[in-house]
């Protein structure tokens, strides 16, 4: 069992601090695949308002090559969302294509979601990828969308200083 107490067990990486991105696309920095056995991405949505309640913000998976970027393809993953802030209840597991997810602003406001990192999947779809990333689209007709994302990688040797996954 992995212990996670006070950030020791798993490998924790924050990876967007919070902010408004509007309508502008933001995708997180690339990590390695190599070195855990996998994770959790979770994407953290506050205020998310735009003209209408059903324009989206697309999360979608990117597998490259290199650290930089270099060759990434989108990649399908399995999500859950949560309920909203303060409740404890999170939705069914859901496979998403290569095109993401795309979550209106009603459905995502103040919601986090979960992208389960599986090295293996990610491998099956893109065998010569080192590297992954999530890029967060939100729609042009927004005005607010406030994210940020964290990673937690189940480390391959649990240790006090995590080896980089950079």
């Amino acid at each position: 069992m992995i212990y996670d107490r006070f950030v020791q067990g798993l490998n924790t990486i924050p990876l967007l601090s919070p902010q408004d991105t509007a309508a502008t696309a933001l995708t997180t920095p690339y990590m390695q695949l190599g070195g855990s056995h996998g994770g959790t991405l979770f994407v953290h949505f506050g205020t998310v308002t735009g003209v209408s309640d059903d324009e989206p913000v697309t999360v979608t998976l990117l597998a490259a090559t290199v650290a930089g970027g270099s060759g990434a393809a989108a990649v399908t993953f399995n999500y859950r969302l949560s309920s909203a802030v303060g409740a404890n209840a999170w939705g069914a597991v859901t496979a998403a294509t290569t095109a993401g997810v795309a979550l209106t602003s009603v459905s995502v406001d103040g919601k986090v979601l979960a992208i389960d990192i599986s090295p293996s999947g990610i491998l099956s779809q893109k065998a010569d990828a080192t590297h992954f990333a999530a890029a967060v689209t939100p729609n042009a007709a927004l005005t607010v969308c406030n994210v940020s994302a964290i990673l937690q990688l189940v480390p391959r040797y649990s240790q006090n200083d995590m080896v980089s996954a950079t």
